[in-house]
């Protein structure tokens, strides 16, 4: 793989393979003359104290395709210290287990217990290597942070591997360990997709996978010498190994198979590497959906490629879990519907207000009249600032190489070429319909959610809408004012929406009924998420009498509610009695407490 750089540079490049652990590496490059070496390929995790010891170049993010990187890797913490990068990964993987799949099931190895089985006994191979297993046996005993452990945690991991001691069967370096499950004498092992994948070309059955209790990564990270009088060649060839046609070849090299971190190198490969080595996700969506070990997709995509998306996976057979909105247009809905219908797929929206307690418990009130006549609901949206009317950030890293511009708005009506516009678009896709639902979409569909949860009211007869851009005149062509009326003729009904993103003035929604009111939000001081209220209307009819003899006060809520207070009715103490006296200036509040007591009762 060097010979390509070396046609291509002029440079020759002179090997040397250090035969030893990290610790001996970093001692050689300390006691070598300067100059003597220009590049390092150390473990990350020896990078930062080589660098507090003058031993590491800095390096300029600028100089290495970082925007092609996966972002983790890309900020991987141990090649920068204080800061400043010293190194970048050029190769990395994990650590979990490797097992034969003719004998055993996925379910059967989701957890390390598997080791530990009697059953096993010596059919576990191991690495001759700390990392792998103490760092996998100190995840499986429950340890966040494995490289880190104090005495008590330490102790700990060596009972573990005390005890998985009469399950090993065999110890050896890579090849070694790949050589003896070749042999069939050994089914599980503690490793990672690159071992799976250099036994996957001679038609052995292994997998790999990580347990439930996680697993480890490895990497290998190239650095600069400090000293080096070749710096301009050092960098050359640094930036070669982290190109994408270099770091394919790497990914599948004979001797040691690895995951890559430049996502464009995957593309470079065959689909069933990709899926060996988990970059098979970083294609494009519809081919990963062709995968048979998908059964079910969430889409939280922007608005505009949510029926794509949707319908797309539907043909394949795989289940859906679509957040809101549904989908940008209404003849999308249509097709999406058919699609679902078609294809007998179960699809969700996503509207995380359903797991409100407290909408629960309003519907039972509602179903037992206790609003009496419901005739008028009000819904609204209130924001008052730049992140809520969406007027997002735009990340300075954004930039023709790190945003796929033309794969982003290809479902959009409108295209327009990559530049400062489009920018603003990506970030704040919101505020354009192109991509976006607005207000309606966006934030009306939870109220109305809310509200159809509550009432089941279904689809209306008559539907209206107005609105505008009266405050945020940024160039966006959604309304940052917008109103809604639905006509329920058949149910003797209206309902209203009002948004508005230039004011926090909390109203909350209502369902105003003849006899009482439900406030859930706004001035119930219980939240929109929190909890409701209700309140008798002075002129109710099925209260009347108890509004006339003072029983009732149409002042205080007859009823409350928050979440977690399932199959209690009401919370009361001699404490409101004691601030009745004691404190005047709490009367207010005593009495609502009082009366939340008496009217419980008289209602329920």
């Amino acid at each position: 793989m060097l010979d390509a750089f070396e046609k291509n540079s002029g440079i020759k490049v002179n090997l040397k393979i250090h035969d030893g652990s990290d610790e001996e590496m970093v001692a050689l490059i300390k006691s070598s003359a300067p100059g003597t070496f220009d590049l390092i390929t150390p473990t990350s995790a020896y990078i930062p104290q080589a660098a507090k010891d003058g031993l590491l170049m800095e390096l300029s993010p600028s100089d290495f395709p970082l925007e092609d990187y996966f972002s983790i890797i890309a900020n991987w913490p141990p090649c920068y210290v204080d800061g400043k990068m010293y190194a970048i990964v050029n190769r990395f993987g994990y650590y979990g287990i490797t097992y034969n799949h003719n004998k055993f099931s996925e379910s059967d190895v989701s957890s390390y217990d598997v080791l530990f089985d009697s059953a096993n006994k010596g059919r576990v191979a191991l690495f001759d290597w700390f990392l792998p297993n103490m760092g996998c046996m100190s995840k499986y005993n429950g340890n966040a942070n494995p490289y880190d452990l104090n005495s008590s945690e330490f102790g700990a991991l060596n009972n573990t591997l005390t005890k998985l001691r009469p399950n090993v069967g065999f110890i050896g370096n890579t090849s070694q360990v790949i050589q003896a499950m070749a042999g069939e004498s050994y089914d599980l092992a503690i490793a990672g997709e690159w071992v799976q994948a250099g036994m996957y070309d001679d038609g052995l059955p292994f997998k790999a996978l990580v347990p439930k209790e996680g697993g480890v990564t490895w990497d290998q990270a190239v650095c600069i010498a400090a000293n080096t009088p070749r710096k301009t060649n050092a960098i050359k060839f640094l930036r070669y190994v982290t190109e994408p046609d270099f770091q394919a070849k790497l990914a599948t090299a004979k001797t040691y198979y690895s995951m890559v971190p430049n996502k464009k190198a995957a593309t470079k490969l065959p689909m069933d590497k990709r899926e060996l080595l988990n970059l098979a996700d970083i294609d494009k969506f519809d081919e990963v959906l062709k995968s048979k070990d998908i059964d079910a997709v969430i889409i939280a995509t922007p608005d505009h490629w949510h029926s794509r998306v949707a319908i797309a996976a539907a043909k394949e057979g795989k289940h859906v879990y679509c957040e809101k909105g549904l989908t940008r247009t209404f003849d999308e809905t249509i097709e999406l519907y058919d699609t679902v219908k078609e294809t007998g797929i179960t699809f969700q929206l996503g509207h995380q207000n359903r797991q409100v307690e407290a909408y629960e418990q309003a519907k039972k009130i509602i179903n037992q009249g206790l609003l009496g006549p419901v005739n008028l609901v009000q819904l609204t949206t209130n924001r008052n600032s730049p992140g809520g009317a969406w007027v997002w950030g735009i990340d300075p890293r954004g930039n023709s190489k790190t945003i796929d511009w033309d794969t982003f708005q290809e479902p959009s009506p409108n295209k327009i070429p990559f530049g400062e516009e489009a920018l603003r678009r990506f970030f704040r896709w919101r505020c354009w319909f192109d991509y976006g639902t607005g207000l309606s979409g966006d934030l009306f569909s939870h109220d109305f959610d809310q509200i159809n949860q509550i009432m089941g009211l279904g689809i209306p007869k008559y539907a209206s809408s107005s609105g505008g851009i009266y405050y945020y005149k940024d160039g966006r062509d959604v309304p940052d004012v917008w109103n809604a009326t639905l006509e329920y003729p058949d149910k003797d009904l209206t309902v209203l929406y009002s948004a508005t993103l230039s004011s926090l003035n909390s109203r909350g929604n209502r369902i105003m009924g003849h006899d009482a009111t439900m406030q859930i939000g706004g001035e119930s001081n219980s939240g929109a998420l929190g909890g409701f209220i209700v309140k008798a209307d002075p002129y109710s009819t099925r209260y009347k009498d108890r509004i006339d003899k003072g029983v009732i006060n149409s002042k205080y809520p007859i009823y409350s509610y928050a979440p977690g207070s399932k199959e209690i009715d009401g919370i009361t103490s001699a404490t409101s009695q004691y601030f009745k006296h004691h404190h005047p200036h709490d009367l207010a509040w005593a009495s609502a407490h009082e009366s939340f007591q008496i009217r419980t009762l008289l209602l329920f």
